[in-house]
């Protein structure tokens, strides 16, 4: 009984998935102007690394919006970069838009399908969309949906473009490394100027932001815009400005373990967790907090992820003073939330560091590895890459002071997903036909509305595969399957922060799961051979 009813919801699940390549939408007429839409992604931020997730790191700006609308604590993403964009910019899983691995380079032959390694130019994208419904656009910052300039952001919807076409680089210059690193603005290469003292990719990224959005007051007061701002922070490397880092200096002198406790007690205060009764223990492969001249480098690199943390919520502030001084403020949905976890990647092999800078500064160049990234994580297992909730899980903050005639500051705990995102923007920006032209676009994902104003529940299963992991999302429930490992099963709603394997005790959930999770996969090509 069990698996029919989980066949029967995955039919009803699938029958809106299609591949329509419809992009004949209009204007409406006669109505109220609709909302503009600010869209801001971090890059390998963990879930605890703001404070209105339990950070000390200071992020007021992103604090006081979380303050005056919506927290999720149930908000998932792809575990890379390039899946997890791909799912925010089309509404559909990363398979379905081609992207569910990494990026292809200019110089590899990937076969079209689930993982050709771009997205898919039949797939409509939030700018397609909104550009065709009277709305301007405009991109500034990270892209990593395709290095070949056919599949650059102005292919894609996007009417303005400023940023790095690639998925990491210097913050501070263009540095050549094994293979080059784009930065274009619109359809045309840029390089960053590597001598000018005050760059800081961070700052560009939101001056071209604040850029498209004011040329777009000015040149078409009456239209709306649709402005999708991809930060790089604070993906690797550790670079941030001398000012930002002096405000941290000595503050991790405890080292990561004392850290982490103090964010979990912080979360547990502001109630995000209601099902997590303990702090998980680090993983075994975390060493002790070292000896004292190793002790002040590793709190340094630690000093420089929460610079960048801070100096890009300075960025969010200068993005929202823009649109007050505009008066576009009340008017604007703002969504603010990151493509994966935390990294435990160490950079040190690209041999690009130099010793003789200090960490965070111009010609360093290093990451914050397993250690720091389990503090970022907390409280969950795991990293980016992997299918645990410690990379898969992201802080979404929702604030819309127009339309939120809602208790402000609440949280929602129900499951969603980034597909969530363009049907949910849809939804808000066009209530009147957004079933035809969520039918019409052949969405996966599911408007988030009434979770957001009403607090209702959202059932559906959720998927993911990376690189050979595997995991399903269902109510309280998740399975997940470690590449080259065993199928596990955790009860969320009790272990959050999956500890407890249920996968003995509850055989039968098990294997209703595992079918499930295969009907999915074969139908968006996770079996397809690269």
């Amino acid at each position: 009984m069990r698996y029919i009813i989980i066949v029967l919801l995955l039919s009803s699940f699938f029958s809106c998935v299609n591949n329509s390549e419809d992009k004949s939408a209009r204007p409406q007429t006669g109505l109220q102007r609709p909302p503009n839409i600010l869209l801001v992604m971090a890059d390998d931020m963990g879930y605890s690394d703001l404070g209105c997730y339990g950070s000390k790191i200071n992020t007021p700006n992103l604090d006081k919006l979380a303050e005056g609308g919506i927290r999720f604590t149930n908000f998932y993403n792809c575990a890379k970069c390039t899946p997890s964009r791909g799912a925010l910019l089309t509404g559909k899983y990363p398979h379905e838009v081609g992207v569910g691995s990494a990026i292809a380079m200019p110089d590899k032959n990937y076969k079209p399908g689930a993982y050709q390694g771009y997205l898919d130019l039949n797939a409509v994208t939030c700018a397609e969309y909104f550009s065709e419904n009277g709305y301007s656009t405009g991109m500034s910052g990270k892209w990593h949906l395709g290095e070949i300039k056919k599949y650059w952001p102005h292919t894609q919807g996007f009417e303005k473009y400023f940023g790095l076409i690639s998925g990491a680089s210097s913050f501070f210059e263009k540095i050549k490394e094994k293979r080059d690193r784009k930065f274009a603005i619109d359809s045309t290469e840029w390089t960053p100027p590597g001598n000018g003292p005050d760059f800081y990719f961070t700052d560009a990224i939101t001056d071209y932001a604040i850029k498209h959005i004011e040329e777009n007051i000015s040149e078409n007061p009456d239209k709306p815009f649709f402005e999708y701002v991809a930060y790089t922070a604070p993906h690797w490397p550790l670079h941030a400005p001398e000012e930002d880092i002096k405000k941290y200096a000595g503050k991790y002198d405890d080292g990561w373990a004392a850290t982490r406790q103090c964010r979990w007690e912080r979360l547990r205060e502001m109630r995000v967790f209601e099902n997590i009764p303990e702090l998980p223990p680090p993983p075994a492969s975390i060493p002790k907090w070292g000896k004292r001249e190793k002790q002040l480098d590793w709190a340094r690199r630690m000093e420089v992820h929460a610079a960048m943390v801070d100096r890009m919520d300075q960025n969010i502030g200068r993005l929202v003073e823009s649109l007050k001084k505009n008066g576009q403020y009340e008017n604007t949905i703002i969504l603010f939330l990151s493509d994966n976890g935390a990294s435990a990647e160490d950079i040190a092999k690209r041999n690009l560091h130099d010793e003789n800078v200090p960490i965070g500064l111009k010609g360093s160049y290093l990451s914050f590895c397993e250690p720091w990234a389990n503090v970022s994580n907390v409280p969950f297992r795991n990293y980016k890459l992997k299918l645990w909730e410690g990379g898969i899980s992201t802080p979404l903050i929702v604030h819309w002071p127009k339309n939120m005639n809602i208790k402000r500051g609440e949280i929602r705990r129900q499951n969603a997903h980034l597909i969530d995102i363009l049907p949910t923007l849809i939804d808000l920006s066009f209530s009147s036909k957004k079933n035809a032209d969520i039918e019409k676009l052949g969405l996966t994902g599911k408007s988030l509305a009434d979770v957001v104003f009403k607090n209702k529940a959202l059932e559906r299963p959720l998927f993911w595969e990376y690189n050979g992991h595997r995991a399903m999302r269902l109510g309280d429930w998740k399975l997940i399957l470690p590449k080259n490992g065993d199928w596990q099963l955790y009860d969320m709603g009790a272990d959050r922060s999956e500890m407890d394997n249920l996968a003995e005790a509850e055989k039968e959930k098990l294997e209703e799961m595992i079918a499930a999770w295969e009907v999915w996969a074969n139908k968006v090509g996770v079996y397809d051979e690269r």
